[in-house]
């Protein structure tokens, strides 16, 4: 009867250790699953700041730019207004010419070679402002294709920013839920670890009651 008693005692003994070890895994498995849980939850912050950021010096270099070209674009258009007063000048002093040609015909010779100069730097400052009126066109141009590729990098910054936010806030809902689910987890590994100890304590009384009864087995065979 001792010998089966202690075979029954060592039987539950194996059990009980199973039990233990079970539950200690499913505690390890599930202090994992928080750790992992939390550091995806900071990944998605870390990343949302990042654009913000991102989008914050995109804006400011694009302020900048654009402050940068409205002032080249007004010194272009100073030294246009100015040609074009220059040749409205040379217009009025050809015109006094033209008249002085005609009253002094004695001199038309020596006044038609200072009216063709006249009439070679007239071309030339049309040609000047012709060249002028396409810079200012190009950098009008310019100024358009800037402004709309910065909308462009905006829209783009600023849906990528929505659809991190939206995935930040479904981990961050995904983690309230987890947590939330996590609680009753808690409290089956808190009962958990009470059983645990609960069954140490049980292990540890058998093992007594095991000893006892071997000490009376040898006082018995004695």
């Amino acid at each position: 009867t001792a010998s089966e008693l202690s075979k029954s005692m060592e039987s539950m003994r194996g059990h009980l250790q199973a039990q233990l070890r079970c539950k200690e895994a499913e505690n390890s498995r599930l202090c994992m699953q928080i750790k992992n849980l939390e550091r995806s939850g900071n990944q998605h912050k870390a990343e949302v700041e990042a654009i913000m950021e991102q989008l914050k010096e995109l804006k400011q270099k694009g302020d900048r730019d654009k402050e940068s070209l409205k002032k080249a674009i007004r010194a272009q258009k100073e030294r246009a207004e100015k040609s074009e007063e220059y040749a409205e000048q040379l217009h009025v002093q050809l015109a006094d010419k033209d008249l002085y040609v005609a009253e002094a015909l004695s001199t038309l010779e020596s006044w038609r070679s200072r009216y063709n100069q006249v009439v070679k730097d007239k071309g030339d400052l049309e040609l000047e402002i012709i060249v002028l009126n396409d810079r200012v066109t190009d950098l009008v141009n310019q100024q358009q294709t800037l402004e709309e590729k910065m909308r462009e990098d905006r829209d783009s910054l600023v849906e990528r920013l929505h659809r991190q936010t939206a995935e930040y806030s479904a981990f961050k809902l995904e983690n309230e839920r987890l947590k939330a689910s996590f609680a009753p987890m808690e409290d089956k590994l808190n009962q958990a670890h009470i059983e645990v100890q609960q069954l140490k304590a049980s292990v540890k009384n058998y093992e007594g009651m095991i000893d006892n009864y071997k000490s009376q087995v040898m006082k018995t065979r004695l």
